[in-house]
């Protein structure tokens, strides 16, 4: 075994007081062309997590509640309550313990849902294109990494979130 320092793992940072303002993102007037998907950030109450992957954005409605009906002018109507979403953050493993720990903490019975802000940047990341706030994301699961003698790759570990509501900034 490799003898390495031992890092102290970070304080999951806290819920940050109602009225603390989320900033807004700065949107270009113009963007030329299509956006990439490789500049991005996530954001939680004030610390950044750096992820190589999220999957799972999105705004979906629970298809087994799903109900037809007709407005007043005879029109088909479809109303459904909101999907609870899932979300998973994807990173390589480097010793930073900080996404084991929520989950651990979770584990624990500790009520730690968290409102991330996820932002997408222009190619220099530096300005912010698109951002979205995940609404009361809570991790349901901690994935550690896969280990393969005969693939060679990066050991990766996965965060998965079940959150209440996704909102376009």
């Amino acid at each position: 075994m490799p003898n390495r320092p031992i890092r102290p793992t970070p304080a999951i940072p806290t819920r940050p007081h109602p009225a603390t303002p989320i900033p807004q993102p700065t949107r270009p007037s113009v963007v030329d062309g299509p956006t990439l998907a490789v500049n991005f950030t996530v954001e939680a109450e004030g610390a950044r997590f750096n992820v190589d992957r999220i999957e799972g954005l999105a705004l979906a409605a629970d298809a087994s509640a799903l109900r037809q009906g007709r407005d007043g002018t005879g029109a088909v109507t479809w109303s459904a309550p909101a999907a609870t979403g899932r979300l998973l953050l994807r990173r390589a493993v480097d010793g930073d313990r900080t996404l084991y720990h929520w989950r651990r903490e979770a584990a624990a019975g500790k009520p730690d849902a968290r409102d991330l802000v996820i932002r997408q940047l222009d190619r220099s990341g530096t300005e912010t294109l698109n951002a979205w706030r995940v609404v009361a994301a809570w991790p349901l699961a901690w994935r550690g990494p896969l280990f393969d003698a005969l693939d060679g790759g990066i050991a990766f570990e996965t965060l998965e979130l079940v959150f209440a509501d996704v909102v376009w900034l």
